[in-house]
């Protein structure tokens, strides 16, 4: 009866432990994933970048706003990027990326530049 009262915490700290060891290595690559799908998601025609900073309201995330047309919108989507574009950005460059692309083309005073967004997703 001893041996079973010493046994089942163990069992338990093995479940527990083995739990860990399955669901928290695969949360990076989750979290990875879903910003993918977002950039994917992501449509920007003839975008001129109006500005370019940190967001301090959202943990300092790389935040673009950009205008098109009349309409300024914008988008941290590149905080998790690898390609690290948005080191690339310049106010007054033009982007343009097309739905369920990951391609994003950057147009400056006659340079023509392409990135293919990264975010370490792996599937």
């Amino acid at each position: 009866m001893k041996r079973l009262e010493i046994i089942w915490p163990i069992f338990i700290l093995l479940g527990f432990f083995g739990i860990i060891i399955f669901f928290v290595p695969n949360l990076p690559n989750r979290v990875a994933c879903q910003t993918e799908k977002s950039a994917m998601g992501l449509e920007i025609r003839n975008g001129i970048i109006t500005d370019k900073y940190l967001d301090s309201l959202y943990r300092d995330y790389e935040t673009i706003k950009y205008k098109i047309g009349e309409k300024e919108r914008e988008t941290y989507l590149f905080r998790k990027d690898l390609s690290r574009v948005y080191d690339f950005f310049e106010i007054g460059d033009t982007v343009y990326k097309e739905k369920k692309d990951l391609k994003i083309r950057i147009f400056r005073s006659g340079m023509d530049t392409t990135f293919v967004l990264d975010f370490d997703c792996t599937r």
